[in-house]
């Protein structure tokens, strides 16, 4: 039981209060350095996060999509159109006499007596009987209607789109693809849906073209050649041609956002490995914040939490070897040497020794070696031994060592370096505390026993003066 101040008069309270703010000064600076430890972590944690989205944009760059763009054009495209892949091939293509477009076979079948009945009207009347269209036979089941029996030819291997328009009563049925061919229906319900005498069949039929002099047959109005799609519009005489170049601003386009990439994650880390670090501010313990207002402890942590990593070493590393990546000579047999380093092809450092190592870009002389020698640009990248592989294991390894510092939130504490501190911290953070509420009792025992004293010598003092008095 504690008796605060009843017969002294003192305020202990407070005496205890002041007397355990000197002794909590160990557990106040376990605290800080808790705190500036989990600081830290989150800052190597933001950096691996920013390492890791760019080394997204470097896989990216693995592919040929980044480095293989072509355009097309055409002398009339109202008769040819195509479009390119990464695998075309440049150059010229004539399409002439397109004598014949590439048709669907059809059958038209004759007006039924479902004439002004919805899709919706039941086929029940019609259970158990077939419908054969090539090789696939379809049955009516009780329950089916108009709609539910075309649904079922359609989602088949039939290879047909049925349709049926209430408005005449006729059904049809269409080759999903184009070319020649023919369709056959037959069954029971051939004649109850017209397909039988009267119907109009209509066989499919190639397109019949020139491809550069040579006369020759699709299936298709829209083919591939060489990597690249050619869509027939109309028949026509005479000839028209389509062009096929390499895409060089698209090419541009792509190399120029992943330097500015690079960039952006120069910025960050040399923001970092820059930022000062003002050591009159560390983070606050609880009484602390007691004194302030929201504001000033949201200032308060935003200059203490600066310059946590503040020419760090591993982040140094990591910006170190990426330049290397960046400054060194490619070399592998597909390669030409007049294309073989980025300063080569437009893009260097920058003179500025206050942008960290930055890039800029030439585009004119980028363009140039681009329209030059495409295949050499792309296997500076993404070629043998080339930039894209070397950054990679860099940031692999670069990531992995910020890893075992600072973990992730997939590892446990014992699973770095950070994460070890902190569970010492903490256990040294719990004795402390333990340790505290011994003393804190120990001061109020103390106290008591003197109140209980004072209480006793009053009560003394009071029976000695009636005594005179009496």
């Amino acid at each position: 039981m504690r008796i605060s101040g009843f017969a002294s008069g003192m305020d202990i309270d407070s005496i205890v209060a002041g007397l355990m703010k000197a002794e909590r000064a160990p557990l106040n600076s376990v605290e800080r350095k808790v705190q500036t430890l989990e600081w830290k972590r989150d800052d190597y944690r933001a950096m691996n996060t920013a390492l890791l989205n760019f080394n997204n944009e470097v896989s990216a760059m693995k592919f040929t999509n980044k480095y293989r763009s072509y355009s097309v054009t055409s002398t009339d495209s109202s008769k040819v159109t195509a479009t390119a892949s990464g695998n075309a091939s440049v150059g010229l293509t004539s399409i002439s006499n397109v004598s014949q477009l590439a048709t669907s076979a059809t059958v038209v079948g004759v007006p039924t007596g479902y004439a002004g009945q919805t899709s919706n009207a039941s086929l029940d009347n019609l259970a158990g009987k077939q419908l054969t269209i090539g090789n696939e036979t379809f049955t009516v089941a009780t329950g089916d209607t108009i709609q539910s029996f075309i649904s079922k030819v359609n989602a088949s291997n039939a290879g047909v789109n049925m349709y049926y328009d209430h408005v005449t009563g006729k059904f049809s049925v269409t080759n999903k693809e184009t070319g020649a061919g023919t369709i056959n229906v037959s069954g029971d319900l051939a004649d109850t849906f017209g397909f039988g005498t009267g119907a109009t069949k209509t066989d499919g039929q190639n397109a019949i073209l020139t491809i550069n002099g040579i006369q020759t047959e699709r299936t298709s109005n829209t083919f591939t050649e060489n990597g690249v799609t050619f869509t027939l519009n109309n028949t026509f005489t005479g000839s028209v041609t389509t062009t096929v170049k390499t895409d060089t601003e698209s090419i541009v386009d792509n190399i120029v956002s992943f330097v500015n990439k690079y960039n952006e994650l120069i910025g960050t880390i040399q923001g970092k490995l820059n930022e000062e670090r003002n050591r009159n501010y560390g983070p606050l313990v609880d009484e602390e914040r007691e004194a302030l207002s929201e504001k000033e402890i949201e200032k308060w942590e935003n200059i203490a939490k600066a310059g946590l990593l503040r020419n760090d070493q591993t982040l140094s590393n990591v910006l170190s070897n990426m330049r290397l990546d960046f400054y060194s000579q490619v070399s592998n047999s597909e390669i030409s040497s007049n294309y073989n380093h980025l300063s080569k092809i437009g893009i260097t450092t920058s003179p500025n020794y206050k942008d960290g190592g930055k890039l800029v870009i030439d585009e004119a002389k980028l363009r140039a070696a681009i329209e030059a020698d495409t295949q050499s640009v792309e296997q500076l990248f993404r070629g043998e031994n080339g930039l894209v592989s070397k950054l990679s294991n860099t940031l692999t390894n670069g990531m992995n060592a910020i890893k075992s510092k600072a973990g992730n939130e997939n590892t446990t504490s014992q699973q770095f370096s950070i994460g070890k501190e902190l569970e010492n911290l903490n256990k040294s953070k719990s004795r402390w505390e333990d340790r505290l509420e011994k003393i804190e009792a120990k001061y109020w025992s103390k106290f008591t026993q003197m109140e209980k004293m004072i209480a006793n010598m009053n009560s003394q003092s009071t029976t000695l003066s009636s005594y005179f008095t009496g």
